[in-house]
């Protein structure tokens, strides 16, 4: 602010007056030693004193009071507002709603537990929803992209607050559900027949795949043959199969299931063309090698058959049975051989029991068991009945079936003795052997070709859901697409009521922060407004909901309240959440629309100021008199004040509202106004000619509510709203996820000075860089300083001279390490100025850069004092030093360019409570990315702070 002139410029201070009066009277000889010449002197030293003092702060006075008239009033306290979510009980009955109303009064704890606590009140009404979000998914149909952002619907909000930060590619797949085949034992190949309709293309870089669902994820199958070339023409895909085909649920069924899937990298997700095809049949080839039974009977008695046994029993005669059982008689047309080896074959000598006797003329039928019962199989014996080593060769039929024998459920077959026999038991070594046959070793080889038939299901994965497609289908498309053009955002919601039809869903978005300093240039295209539209999952699919958002579109922390147009229904076809009755909501963004930003989506909010409403308190009594002035019991006052006068000549109307007014120079005899000085909380009103006068009554004067608050105490930490200063039916908690943010302190007189002498200078036009800077500063409060630069485009990859740029700096007010302006505060300030700055200057407005200072410290410290509150301290300290707008050795934040030197840092820790004194002190400056231009205009910022004792 500037200084007035002095009227005395050689003040001089009493005792040099009366040394200066000395002198004189001596040279004028009068008697020094007179006593009353003494007292004279003195008294006129002190009185020219006095004078000189009033002389020099009479043009001080002046100039106060003339910038006062022009700067106005100090600018009022704002009060910090902030979203709270409030959380109901679970045992709430679901048919009362649960209402916060508004102006509903809370408090924040106090910091560290001292001082008084922060009240707030709520800005409206609030109807608490019996819900709670369970999970929320990111689709990026453009890049064919979804992620899990679960975290966002959470208090801790998103990390990165990128919704697809950790984005993997959407599984286009089609899945195939055919039991009756890909269970078959022997499985060696899958073929699938593939009828395109209409030819797909995929680039080159896709991956097209074919596996099975398991435990461990998805595994591929090797592809023998395509002849279908990708799904781009008719044909039939070979499979090799696996060993084991496991059972898993798909869909909510679980069954045995092929799939085939898409997967392309995001740059090439939507270069595809998604074919048509006709619904794919299945066959298969089942193909057994040297695979032993799993049951071996003679008769109804099992055998051992891990060592040689009698098929036939010791006496075969007519009517004895063999059964044997393996997986691979139960293949319906399965070609079945048995590698028989005996141990007593025909002819053979020196073996341990006597050797077939052919001459019997033995005969056996092969029979397998059917839906029509035991029928005869026509089998090519090379064994001839049991008598030498060789192969029994036959074909299944198509309508075997499994029974129980020896309380073996499986599929069996037998071989019957017609007729015949294999001769006496012979004696050897004096015992007595029968000559029945005798199985040493028994391998099964099976192979069957399964003509192709319609899978039992096919499931088509989509975006987050599984839809189910008829198999008798003509033509469709295997693998699905986004229903939604745009980015889309779905939200799971576990509600605990069973109608919410109509209901209002209140959410409080706070959006991400640019990921690069925000600009904001003179000429520059427009960016389009993407709205989003909120849908709910019905009976009837996704239909749009009315919304009234607070946060432009996802672009500034605002309040969303979502009407519920219809009844939630269940999505029958999610592939997320598929076994959780849920209410989906999603918001989907226009396909022209950047990936939006999102940190945190709050449910059951409302917004809340620091504020305290008071109603009905008397003012006082008007006296009739003009230019009457009454006080408000609390102050600073804030908001819209309702002021009530009663008149005894309006029985009718007993308290008439008066309006405020800034001043009274608009007002004429009759006009019902106030002005009102929201510091102080003092009422004035007119005198009869500017400005009705109150007519005369006792207590005739009263504020029917008003707010008091604001101020930057306000801006208060995360989760420190806990306390509800009033019982709310049903609701357990209330929290704030985000600080509270936007309080201001009331002006004082020496802002408005400044802000009254610098009118002076630029009397509202942007001329030189000090009015641009001026001017940021009367364009919003959010600006904590402003920098201009002309002549320079600091937004260009190279500073270098451009002629009618006007570069403007904006630092914001803020608690962040590295503050940004928003957008919004940009355009505020944009607007601002372009009514003010020449039309031929390019605007250009923009956040700071930042030097970020790194300090890695050791301190040793006092005895008995706690090393780590030492610690903690020395850290606190550095970071608050450090901060750009509150740090500094004044408090009043850093200039552009300037840094701390270590001796600044060894005096701050110095000081620090518990600290005897700086052992190691090293210090860096990151200035990587700033050019020339840039380290000069850059700000100081902390950034890793050690501090070890």
């Amino acid at each position: 602010m500037p200084a007035a002139p002095l009227i005395v410029e050689q003040a001089r201070s009493a005792s040099a007056i009366a040394v200066l009066l000395h002198a004189r009277l001596a040279a004028a000889g009068f008697d020094a030693d007179d006593p009353l010449r003494e007292a004279l002197v003195h008294i006129g030293a002190r009185y020219g004193e006095i004078l000189t003092e009033h002389l020099n702060a009479a043009p001080s006075l002046h100039l106060d009071a003339f910038l006062t008239c022009i700067g106005g009033q100090p600018t009022p306290a704002v009060p910090a507002t902030v979203a709270l979510s409030f959380t109901p009980v679970v045992a709430a009955p679901a048919t009362a709603p649960i209402v916060v109303p508004g102006f509903t009064p809370l408090a924040a704890a106090p910091s560290g537990g001292d001082g008084d606590a922060v009240g707030f009140e709520t800005e409206r009404d609030l109807t608490v929803v019996r819900a709670a979000p369970v999970g929320a998914w990111a689709v990026e149909p453009q890049s064919m992209a979804w992620a899990d952002v679960g975290a966002a619907v959470q208090p801790a909000g998103l990390a990165s607050e990128q919704l697809f930060a950790a984005a993997v590619p959407i599984e286009r797949a089609l899945h195939i559900a055919a039991p009756r085949l890909l269970g078959l034992p022997n499985l060696s190949r899958v073929r699938v027949e593939v009828a395109v309709q209409q030819a797909g293309r995929w680039p080159p870089t896709a991956l097209f795949e074919w596996g099975i669902a398991s435990d461990a994820g998805f595994e591929r199958l090797r592809i023998e043959s395509d002849s279908t070339q990708q799904f781009s023409r008719t044909g039939v895909v070979e499979l090799i199969a696996p060993a084991q085909w496991p059972a898993q649920v798909i869909g909510g069924v679980e069954s045995l299931w092929l799939s085939c899937r898409v997967l392309a990298p995001a740059q090439d997700s939507t270069a595809g063309v998604s074919p048509c095809i006709a619904a794919p049949r299945v066959g298969v080839r089942v193909q057994g090698e040297g695979e032993l039974p799993a049951a071996v009977c003679w008769g109804s008695l099992a055998l051992d058959a891990s060592k040689d046994y009698f098929p036939f029993g010791e006496r075969p005669r007519f009517g004895n049975v063999f059964h044997v059982m393996a997986p691979a008689l139960a293949v319906p047309g399965a070609r079945i051989t048995f590698e028989l080896k005996l141990t007593n074959p025909a002819g053979a000598s020196g073996g341990p029991l006597p050797a077939v006797d052919v001459k019997g003329e033995p005969l056996v039928k092969w029979e397998a068991f059917t839906r029509r019962g035991w029928v005869v199989l026509e089998a090519r014996d090379g064994t001839l009945a049991f008598t030498q080593h060789g192969d029994v060769s036959f074909t299944l039929p198509t309508d075997v079936e499994p029974f129980v024998l020896a309380g073996q459920r499986g599929a069996w077959i037998r071989a019957r003795m017609m007729s015949g026999h294999y001769g006496s038991p012979q004696l050897i070594d004096g015992l007595l052997f029968p000559a029945a046959p005798s199985i040493q070793s028994l391998l099964l080889r099976s192979a069957v070709d399964i003509a192709p038939e319609r899978p039992a299901r096919l499931l088509r994965a989509g975006v987050l859901e599984l839809a189910s497609v008829d198999v008798a289908t003509p033509s469709f498309e295997p693998f699905a697409k986004p229903d939604v053009e745009g980015a889309a955002l779905f939200i799971a919601i576990d509600s605990h009521e069973s109608l919410l039809a109509g209901r209002v869903l209140c959410f409080h978005v706070e959006p991400g922060k640019p990921v690069h300093r925000p600009v904001w240039r003179d000429g520059a295209a427009a960016s389009p407004h993407h709205t989003p539209r909120w849908q709910l999952r019905s009976a009837e699919g996704w239909c749009d909901c009315s919304v009234t958002d607070e946060s432009n579109a996802f672009t500034r922390p605002g309040i969303v309240a979502v009407t519920l147009a219809a009844e939630p229904a269940d999505w029958p076809g999610s592939s997320v959440l598929p076994d959780r009755r849920v209410c989906w909501l999603r918001v989907v963004w226009p396909a022209a629309a950047p990936a939006p930003r999102l940190r945190r989506l709050v449910f059951n909010a409302v917004r809340a100021r620091q504020t305290l409403r008071l109603r009905n308190e008397l003012l006082g009594s008007s006296t009739g008199r003009p230019d009457q002035t009454l006080s408000a019991l609390r102050k600073p006052v804030v908001g819209s004040v309702v002021l009530q006068v009663r008149d005894a000549a309006l029985p009718s109307e007993p308290w008439v509202q008066w309006q405020e007014a800034s001043d009274f120079t608009v007002s004429g005899p009759r006009s019902d106004h106030f002005c009102l000085d929201r510091r102080s909380g003092q009422f004035r009103f007119g005198n009869g000619v500017q400005g009705r006068i109150p007519p005369a009554g006792a207590n005739n004067i009263r504020l029917h509510e008003y707010h008091v608050g604001g101020g930057r105490r306000g801006n208060v930490a995360a989760g420190t709203v806990v306390q509800l200063r009033t019982t709310v039916p049903y609701i357990q908690a209330v929290t704030n996820p985000e600080p509270a943010a936007g309080g201001q302190d009331a002006g004082d007189a020496a802002a408005v000075h400044h802000a009254a002498s610098g009118w002076l200078r630029h009397r509202d036009r942007a001329v030189c860089a000090d009015d641009y800077v001026d001017l940021c500063r009367a364009a919003s409060p959010e600006v904590a300083r402003a920098w201009c630069v002309g002549n320079r485009d600091l937004d260009a990859a190279r500073s270098t001279l451009a002629p009618g740029v006007v570069s403007v700096v904006i630092l914001p007010q803020g608690d962040d390490a590295r503050p940004q302006p928003s957008p919004d505060l940009l355009r505020q300030v944009k607007a601002f100025l372009d009514a003010r700055r020449p039309l031929n200057a390019k605007l250009v407005l923009l956040g700071p850069e930042y030097a970020s200072v790194s300090v890695a410290m050791r301190v040793a410290g006092l005895p008995g004092a706690s090393a780590h509150e030492a610690t903690a301290s020395c850290r606190q300290r550095l970071v608050e030093y450090l901060h750009p707008v509150t740090g500094g050795d004044q408090r009043q934040g850093w200039a552009p360019g300037e840094r701390p030197h270590r001796s600044d840092l060894v005096a701050l820790i110095g000081a620090v409570d518990g600290v005897d004194h700086v052992v190691d002190l090293r210090m860096s400056t990151d200035e990587s990315g700033l050019g020339e231009g840039g380290r000069a205009l850059a700000l100081v910022c902390a950034g890793t702070i050690e501090v070890s004792a």
